[in-house]
């Protein structure tokens, strides 16, 4: 609905561009389009996903491209973020291991490192090879158009048409590794999971992209792409309510509010305007889901999903004092009643404080990066506003984390690299030091002649 008009707005070079970029396409393409639970057939179970494939190859391809290192350009500050929490999840690796552990634990530990390696590899090839706004609106364009598939198959399960994303585009040649979750009761409504593996993380999701999407509505090239855009956004915004989650409305919140600062005056109105009509006429056309949503809201501490986090909580304390700087490994779920629906406090049990340390850096340093980035630009400038839609995006992944067990989902996991990849894009990056934005390389080269 649209989206197609702004992946038309893409790179005019996109037929000369490097087979890495191409890699890069393929991934923001598949994103929303395969769910984390279906995998190719064979040995590799979830490790099979086409996604963590191609994040796997990406990997390869930064490690050959460190053969032959371009001496005009190097990738962009973000990627020494990434490299660092890569440090410091091989660390957590090796630290769980000084424990026993059973066949079980081992497998899920040597997963969680595969999927931050494949996730980590796409953004390092996107900070290496995408530089300018052009292959980056590309990039966001196909996660909009992934965002407006995945809210058009959720409200076909809200209204009972489908149920199971995995299930209407199986292929022989794939198969489920993990069970679906698919369409669940809420209030007396279908809770969806669009084209995602729940609801919780189809509405965080979806969240996290609206910046890129607001972003695209502002400052697309072409006015087919701020068409699409615009109505994408609004597509999003109806959408993301019938995930029925409390933990997708305080992202959406998050990510609204810190993108402001990095609009111009008129455009935050715009925004403000436009958001508010779009949720008005949503509550205008469907207030029995309006009450719904209020009712989940207002009513939450008789909530069984509250009820099952906070009786875990003490157990978390005890865990945390038993090893708090490198945590237990993955035998602390053994101790857990439920599911801890917490990156943060999961983190802190399994990976002990040098692990908060690390997501962290990872989360609050590439946001940090991403608002320094923006404010070298001028205000109202593409630049500006696409580095601050990733600082809001990077935000809201952090928010989440805390309601939702964020590392967990291949497509929660694989947004905050997607976003974290195209942190700087727009501030010409030279080897050794950064350029002014007000000096492109072509106006260097006549001051050097």
């Amino acid at each position: 609905m649209g989206a197609p008009g702004i992946v038309a707005d893409a790179d005019v070079d996109s037929a000369r561009a490097p087979a890495p970029y191409g890699v890069l396409v393929v991934a923001y393409a598949l994103f929303f389009v395969l769910p984390g639970e279906l995998a190719f057939v064979g040995p590799l179970r979830s490790n099979g996903t086409p996604l963590r494939l191609l994040g796997l190859m990406a990997f390869l391809l930064v490690l050959a491209g460190f053969l032959r290192v371009d001496e005009r350009r190097w990738p962009r500050p973000v990627a020494a973020i990434l490299v660092v929490f890569l440090a410091f999840t091989l660390f957590a690796w090796g630290t769980a291991h000084l424990r026993s552990l059973s066949d079980v634990e081992s497998a899920q530990i040597d997963r969680s490192v595969l999927i931050v390696v494949s996730a980590t590899g796409l953004a390092l090839l996107a900070a290496s090879v995408v530089h300018d706004l052009r292959r980056a609106h590309v990039l966001a364009g196909l996660l909009t158009a992934g965002a407006v598939l995945s809210v058009t198959v959720g409200a076909l399960q809200f209204v009972g048409i489908i149920n199971t994303w995995a299930d209407v585009i199986g292929l022989p040649f794939m198969t489920t590794v993990v069970p679906s979750m698919g369409v669940v009761g809420r209030l007396g409504f279908n809770r969806v999971a669009g084209t995602t593996a729940s609801p919780l993380e189809y509405s965080v999701v979806l969240a996290i992209v609206l910046p890129l999407i607001i972003h695209l509505a502002l400052h697309a090239a072409s006015r087919a792409g701020r068409i699409g855009a615009r109505a994408s956004v609004v597509v999003v915004l109806l959408g993301l309510p019938i995930g029925f989650s409390r933990s997708g409305l305080v992202t959406l919140l998050v990510v609204l509010i810190v993108m402001l600062p990095f609009l111009g005056r008129a455009q935050r109105w715009t925004l403000g305007v436009a958001s508010a009509t779009i949720v008005l006429a949503g509550f205008a056309a469907a207030p029995d889901i309006t009450r719904g949503f209020v009712e989940l809201v207002v009513n939450s501490e008789s909530d069984n999903s509250i009820e099952g986090r906070l009786v875990d909580y003490p157990t978390v304390l005890r865990l945390f004092g038993e090893s708090p700087w490198i945590g237990n490994g993955p035998r602390f779920a053994r101790d857990l009643s439920s599911v801890l629906d917490n990156q943060w406090l999961g983190t802190l049990v399994q990976d002990g404080v040098v692990g908060v340390l690390g997501l962290i850096l990872l989360l609050g340093g590439g946001a940090a990066l991403a608002a320094w980035s923006a404010r070298r630009h001028p205000r109202s400038s593409p630049e500006r506003s696409f580095n601050g839609a990733l600082c809001a995006g990077l935000l809201g992944v952090a928010a989440a984390a805390g309601t939702f067990d964020v590392l967990s989902f291949q497509q929660a996991t694989f947004i905050a690299f997607l976003l974290l990849g195209l942190v700087g894009v727009g501030q010409p990056w030279r080897r050794g030091e950064p350029l002014s934005p007000a000096r492109s390389p072509a106006r260097q080269r006549t001051g050097s002649s």
